[in-house]
């Protein structure tokens, strides 16, 4: 039986600042949430987390702690709840972050058409804004004229609305929006209220979610408008709790001080400083005393970490988050890739200069070599981030991106430190063992150990990648007048060691083209494309039929050729969103392709319908739709449906994502995710979208920083999602560098090799512990946003699978 939290309450006497028939209060945890005050409405937490952490002190007593996605409360719906008009809705909150939009309360469902939103209250980018969808599916937005200051302040915010349409919002006690809505009714609906989360996608998976502190929230009948009394105190409560932030910032101020003084970084007027510039200097005393305490006469510190974490900023070693050691442990099947990255921790007093990194052969214990050609590094470079429109901890500097076979040499910026990444080729002829070789690192030694399992992954993989990488870009960028078959097959050779089927879903033409083909299936493609497909209306019956024609004349050839088991129509992108007329053009072409071309693979990147299941046979909705929609995708695949899926902008954690700013793990985990739920391919937009945006620096990249974001083409404006539709740098001389996001995708499409090698010897093997095996554990990951990101978790799974594969290979003739 599970334990009911709760935190007992210290008696404190306060005025309520509002009544209400319905007031959560978040004063109490209990198994499934919260209670109001009625009882009557409980408001159930998505994940109920049983430490203090999530209640902390409020400005009436507890407030909750909302971080982005991580939590939000349901509401069934009730009579209460569902609003008309003459209103009032409450909500005492203090928000950590104000970019984008900032869910406090909404009611409705936008996975139905028209779209059904009873009410929604939020920030956009700072300003106070209720909103809500009519009858006929249009927005009515009450908002304040411009942004207001509002990150980490408290606010007091009334919204009202009468029978005759007016809608008030009152921040702290001034009006901050008036509007007038006729016919002065909103429209209601069935659908449960959510507090501190929106609905961002169709699918109806959360978004827009609070980042912060709510104290308490109310929905009351009657047009109440803040009164004096009320907010005469709530200021004295904000008065008082600004004199305790106060005083903590004080005594924060004193031990940075008190650190610092006695350093020669001190400057003279030190105690005059910003609080964050003496939380720099006092970083900066800690990284002299860690160098000394473990530089131990020599230049530098060196240590060892795995592809998937990554150094943001000497504190993590400072802090604790990171351990130094002068060993690096991996472990690879047969034709596979496996690497880990060398840290160097620079000289606090100066930067350190033509640090040489020496490899050698590997040695089996039984005399075996892996040659040091096989082993190849690079310096990983930084990637500055920008403030995105999503919640991140850290704005600045991620290692990205991998400058392999640039530098002979390494440097180290003084106070900083230079990640390289080291990676090892197992061929599928090397014998299995333990290996062991000794990397200098300047007069330093990091001792490597490499474990090969005795089994080979395929050349192809069970799972298709497709992630497009856009020749005319890398054209554009080199200033070539065109691509010689030379040019575009180094562009699929270097797609194929990462597993990544050289693929444009674009492309108006077979891709790529047949005659390089053969030789691409037989180093593992296995996704061709017949060219896109897109009208914007309907079209006249001849026309169907030359569509019809078409392709079938080129899924014919690529039948003939042997491909057309891997050949695929990309068609309608994103259909669901595009327009009424778009959607009939493709439910009257798509019908038509599929009776006319059984046989044909057609790929849609939309959440399935019942009313569009036969306009496609291949569906990648986006990874936040299989939240959600277990027995929809069961009943799907019944049909004979297969599922594919992706990201783009969407979705945000806590489903992964492949933005540069979100841990490098996200790469990794979603293949064994994808293993989890069945899934037969993996889709991604672009991984050289970003190169567009550089162009302008093209012959002073790498020297110059690189933009990691991306503009839009039809409106010309930034896209704040850093590194969307990138994954790939540009090099010297037509070169493709690689990303440390990019290596730990194709260990995750290994990982799902291993386990989809484990599941067919389990099977033939009738083995009950390797059965036992073939299901994901809990700590590594339960369902799409529900997953460790702990890559120890997954490395110790991985590890167990690897062994379990050799057991099974030396006692089956499978």
């Amino acid at each position: 039986m599970r334990k009911i939290f709760t935190i007992i309450l210290s008696v404190i006497a306060y005025t309520p600042i509002y009544g209400g028939e319905v007031i959560w209060e978040f004063d109490q945890l209990t198994e499934t949430g919260i209670t109001d005050t009625t009882q009557n409405y409980s408001a159930k937490l998505n994940d109920v987390a049983t430490n203090e952490q999530t209640l902390v002190a409020g400005l009436y007593n507890h407030a909750f702690v909302f971080e982005g996605n991580k939590h939000k409360f349901q509401v069934e719906n009730s009579a209460t709840i569902s609003l008309t008009n003459n209103f009032t809705i409450s909500c005492v909150f203090k928000p950590s972050r104000i970019n984008t939009y900032r869910t406090l309360l909404w009611k409705g469902n936008r996975a139905v058409s028209p779209q059904q939103i009873n009410y929604w209250l939020s920030l956009n980018d700072g300003k106070p804004e209720f909103k809500f969808k009519d009858q006929m599916g249009k927005w009515f937005i009450a908002t304040s004229p411009k942004p207001l200051s509002l990150a980490d302040q408290w606010c007091y915010l009334v919204v009202t609305m009468d029978n005759k349409g007016e809608i008030i919002g009152y921040l702290n006690g001034q009006v901050c929006f008036r509007e007038v809505y006729e016919p002065a009714e909103l429209t209601t609906n069935n659908y449960p209220a959510y507090i501190g989360s929106g609905a961002l996608n169709l699918d109806n998976t959360s978004g827009h979610s609070f980042a912060g502190l709510i104290d308490r929230l109310s929905i009351s009948s009657g047009v109440n408008p803040p009164t004096l009394e009320e907010i005469t105190e709530f200021k004295r409560l904000v008065k008082l709790d600004t004199a305790t932030l106060n005083a903590q910032k004080l005594q924060q101020r004193q031990l940075y001080l008190k650190s610092i003084k006695k350093s020669s970084l001190s400057p003279d007027k030190s105690a005059e400083l910003p609080l964050g510039e003496l939380k720099r200097l006092a970083d900066m005393v800690k990284y002299h005393e860690f160098y000394k305490r473990n530089v131990n006469g020599k230049k530098m510190i060196i240590t060892t970490l795995p592809t998937t974490s990554r150094v943001l900023q000497v504190d993590d070693y400072t802090s604790g988050k990171f351990s130094l050691t002068h060993q690096a442990s991996i472990s690879s099947a047969r034709n596979e890739y496996e690497g880990f990255q060398i840290i160097l921790l620079g000289n606090p007093d100066q930067k350190l200069e033509k640090i040489s990194i020496t490899i050698p052969d590997l040695i089996s214990t039984t005399g075996d070599i892996i040659l040091a050609k096989h082993v190849e590094w690079g310096v990983i470079r930084s990637i500055k981030s920008d403030k995105p429109k999503y919640d991140v901890k850290y704005v600045g500097d991620y290692p990205d991106a991998i400058m392999e076979g640039q530098q002979s040499m390494v440097s180290i910026p003084k106070n900083g430190f230079t990640p390289v990444y080291v990676r090892v080729k197992i061929a599928a002829d090397v014998v299995a063992g333990y290996y062991r070789g000794e990397i200098k690192v300047g007069e330093q030694v990091i001792d490597l150990k490499l474990q090969v399992y005795d089994f080979t992954l395929p050349v192809t993989s069970s799972c298709k990648v497709a992630f497009t990488f856009t020749e005319e870009i890398y054209r554009k960028w080199y200033n070539m007048p065109k691509l010689t078959d030379k040019d575009k097959l180094y562009i699929y050779d270097f797609l194929l060691k990462y597993r990544i089927t050289p693929n444009n879903i674009y492309s108006r033409e077979i891709y790529p083209e047949l005659k390089f083909l053969p030789e691409l299936k037989k180093k593992g493609a296995n996704f061709f494309t017949l060219g896109y497909l897109r009208y914007k209306h309907p079209v006249d019956d001849k026309t169907l039929q030359q569509i019809i024609a078409k392709y079938r004349t080129r899924f014919d050839l690529l039948k003939k050729s042997g491909f057309g088991e891997d050949s695929y129509l990309y068609a309608f992108d994103e259909i669901t969103s595009q327009t009424a007329s778009e959607q009939a053009a493709a439910k009257q072409i798509m019908t038509a392709l599929n009776q006319a071309l059984p046989e044909l693979k057609t790929l849609q990147t939309s959440s399935p319908h019942t009313k569009s299941i036969n306009q496609f046979n291949t569906w990648a909705p986006l990874f936040s739709y299989f939240a959600n929609h277990t027995d929809e995708i069961k009943s799907f695949k019944n049909t004979g449906n297969k599922f594919w899926w992706y990201c783009a902008d969407d979705p945000v954690s806590p489903f992964p994502n492949f933005f540069l700013d979100y841990p490098v793990f996200n790469n990794r985990i979603i293949f064994t995710l994808s293993y989890l739920y069945n899934i037969d391919g993996v889709l991604y937009w672009s991984i050289n979208r970003e190169w567009t945006t550089n162009l302008d620096i093209q012959n002073e990249w790498p020297d110059k920083p690189w933009k990691p974001y991306i503009t839009n083409p039809y409106s010309n404006k930034r896209v704040y999602k850093n590194g969307m539709g990138n994954y790939v740098y540009p090099g010297k001389n037509g070169r493709i560098l690689p990303s440390l996001r990019l290596e730990n995708l194709r260990d995750g499409i290994e990982d799902y090799e291993y386990l989809v090698m484990l599941k067919k010897l389990a099977l033939a093997s009738n083995n009950e512990q390797a059965q036992n095996l073939t299901h994901v554990p809990a700590n590594v990951a339960l369902k799409v946003n529900q997953y460790s990101s702990n890559p120890a978790n997954l490395a110790n799974y991985r590890n167990k699978v690897a062994l379990m594969i050799e057991k099974l290979k030396s006692t089956s003739k499978f």
